[in-house]
């Protein structure tokens, strides 16, 4: 069975509401799926633009922080509801 391991990595962070902008600015990236984490100490926001397949995932603490924990280029929408990603 294989253990679980704790990662350590740099995270780039930015005011949630700068970050918002410079992914719709820079990436043409829009909401398009939020929810709790299971914590409940932050919202995960995933960015996308539909036209270029890019991504950004960002976790969102309370206190207004937004840091990017990956992003790419391509992906595909698995959801089969878009109102509830379910």
């Amino acid at each position: 069975m294989a253990e679980w391991r704790t990662l350590q990595r740099t995270m780039f962070c930015r005011d949630h509401e700068a970050f918002k902008g410079a992914l719709a600015e820079v990436h043409g990236e829009t909401l398009a799926w939020w929810g709790v984490s299971g914590d409940g100490k932050a919202v995960m926001e995933l960015y996308r633009s539909p036209e270029t397949g890019s991504w950004t995932l960002l976790r969102v603490e309370h206190d207004g922080t937004a840091c990017a924990l990956g992003g790419g280029e391509s992906g595909a929408n698995v959801f089969s509801s878009e109102s509830d990603g379910r």
